[in-house]
């Protein structure tokens, strides 16, 4: 991409968050945010994650300096960035792209934060390389400890690989309300996912 492009892409993006910063409801507002969230959904299908990852520095930091009832507002549209659609575009994109640089996509990732928990933990059952998986447990592990309940769910899926990985990340968690679902892997019919609560 050419560098006048990435210029032109920030400006806009600068001039979209002064307009939201700028007002406190009505047209505008809602006109702004459906802007922001058409903008992530396209970086997200194009694999833009630097771009995504932009937006979503941009309106986290947006939230801070703003009156509550737009926070909230922004705060929902968050939520909305966190659709199981962009992650299962991630997760395509990471099992097509097996030697690319993690780092880009760990900020990702802490940048949408508790949001995308449950999305996140199902991408364990999707993601087909190593590394690629052990940065998605890694995030899980550092950002599960007030989500422990939506991560355990997962401790039931069919695969066994999944009920594995969830039981290392609950384990590593530490949490006791993990402990009930590592009692359900604990008795899992398959050895590895046994052997892993163990």
């Amino acid at each position: 991409r050419p560098e006048s492009d990435d210029v032109a892409e920030s400006l806009g993006l600068e001039i979209l968050m002064e307009i939201i910063r700028a007002t406190d409801g009505g047209r505008m507002l809602d006109d702004g945010i459906s802007v922001i969230e058409s903008q992530f959904a396209q970086a997200v299908a194009a694999n833009r994650w630097d771009l995504a990852r932009k937006i979503l520095i941009e309106v986290r930091g947006l939230m801070a300096d703003v009156p509550e009832r737009v926070a909230q507002r922004l705060n929902g549209s968050l939520s909305k960035m966190a659709d199981k659609r962009h992650f299962d575009q991630l997760a395509s994109y990471l099992n097509s792209n097996p030697q690319i640089n993690l780092d880009p996509i760990r900020d990702f990732l802490s940048l949408i934060g508790t949001a995308a928990i449950t999305p996140i933990t199902g991408m364990l059952g999707t993601v087909e390389h190593r590394p690629s998986r052990m940065m998605i447990c890694d995030f899980l592990i550092a950002n599960g400890r007030e989500t422990v309940d939506l991560i355990g769910g997962f401790i039931y899926d069919k695969r066994w690989f999944v009920s594995r990985n969830v039981a290392m990340i609950l384990g590593e968690i530490g949490n006791e309300r993990g402990v009930t679902f590592l009692k359900k892997s604990a008795a899992h019919t398959d050895s590895r996912v046994r052997l892993e609560t163990l």
